[in-house]
């Protein structure tokens, strides 16, 4: 099957893409804080952990609508 989107010709889903891997230890949230001037690992972990599962949810809605190959 092929899709289009604003007057644009059909296209097949885009190629397979595994999910992130977050080995990052932090704890996901929805928000990303600045780390300030002081260096902060558990902020930095933090960060990394909520776009992480962000990219993640975002991957599996365009699997889910048959916008990216299962």
């Amino acid at each position: 099957q092929a899709l289009g989107f604003f007057n644009t010709p059909p296209v097949g889903p885009a190629p397979t893409l595994a999910p992130l891997a977050d080995n990052s230890n932090g704890s996901a949230s929805n928000t990303v804080v600045d780390v300030g001037a002081t260096y902060s690992q558990v902020q930095l972990d933090n960060n990394f952990a909520a776009l992480t599962a962000k990219v993640n949810a975002l991957i599996a809605a365009m699997k889910r609508h048959g916008l990216m190959s299962s």
